[in-house]
């Protein structure tokens, strides 16, 4: 989902409940920033990431397997350049969270 303020979805609460049932999520931005949409990529930029990336674009080591971390890398360095470093995609994650399986490409 991509929303204007995506990280105020996560209050403490809500990632400790997330964490404690082993939820991975990935947000547009922290709670403090406000996800950006640029005209010419026709999404928000954290839409247009995630859909590249889950297209191929975040294999990075082409093996047709995409890692959870293949996908959070792949979307901060993209996000980055897009926005010039002011928007910062975050993961939120339990704690001793381990590599998964995504998606099979």
């Amino acid at each position: 989902m991509d929303t204007c303020h995506s990280g105020n979805a996560f209050n403490s609460r809500l990632v400790k409940d997330a964490a404690d049932a082993n939820i991975v999520v990935i947000s547009a931005t922290d709670s403090d920033s406000v996800a950006q949409e640029l005209p010419r990529l026709k999404h928000g930029v954290f839409t247009y990431a995630l859909l590249s990336g889950l297209r191929g674009e975040a294999d990075a080591n082409r093996d047709k397997v995409l890692k959870i971390k293949e996908l959070d890398s792949y979307l901060s360095n993209n996000i980055e350049k897009l926005t010039s470093g002011s928007q910062v995609p975050v993961l939120h994650a339990p704690g001793g969270f381990r590599d998964f399986v995504f998606a099979r490409l």
